[in-house]
């Protein structure tokens, strides 16, 4: 079992920002500071051929310093789309031809912009779950097959505010290795 812990403290100057204009066109504007801070944990563990996986991610992100009267770019607003909690875990199976893995991810609500689209402007994005399962088979040394299944239970949810993402969908295929195994 190994486990790591990172705490980061970053301070940003200078952010470029593309910002939304009623005329539905965009200007790139600076953001004069903005700091991310937080604190990322992942841990992995094998037991015999089953394999665990989990990573957790905290940021609280705010812009300081900014010339922007309004949402999402004024000072003190939360950065867009860093969500204050998310996280993952795996869980593999490896056998001696194949693999079985299901992965769940976890997003937090975040700040977010519809950028005034609708006429009460949208300013926060829903956190969400989704889950992933795959199956692998190798059919010789460099020789693999795999099957994909993405969003198991067909969750809504929008990684950005304004574009849905995938329903649930399948994705099979082969994959054939040149070179060195790493």
């Amino acid at each position: 079992m190994t486990a790591d812990l990172t705490w980061f403290d970053n301070r940003f100057r200078n952010l470029i920002e593309l910002v939304s204009r009623s005329d539905f066109s965009g200007q790139f504007q600076n953001i004069g500071r903005s700091d991310a801070r937080g604190l990322e944990f992942r841990t992995r563990a094998r037991v015999r051929q089953l394999l665990l996986q989990a990573n957790y991610t905290y940021i609280d992100g705010h812009i300081e310093q900014s010339n922007q009267l309004s949402f999402p770019f004024r000072p003190g607003d939360p950065l867009l789309r860093r969500p204050r909690h998310s996280g993952d875990l795996t869980v593999t199976w490896i056998g001696r031809k194949w693999t079985a893995r299901w992965s769940t991810r976890a997003v937090g609500r975040r700040a977010d912009s519809d950028f005034s689209t609708y006429s009460v402007p949208l300013t926060s994005n829903p956190g969400y779950f989704v889950s992933d399962v795959a199956f692998t088979y190798e059919f010789a040394r460099r020789v693999s097959a795999f099957i994909r299944l993405e969003n198991v239970f067909d969750r809504n949810y929008q990684e950005v505010l304004g574009y849905l993402a995938l329903g649930r969908s399948v994705v099979v295929g082969t994959r054939i290795r040149i070179g060195h195994r790493k």
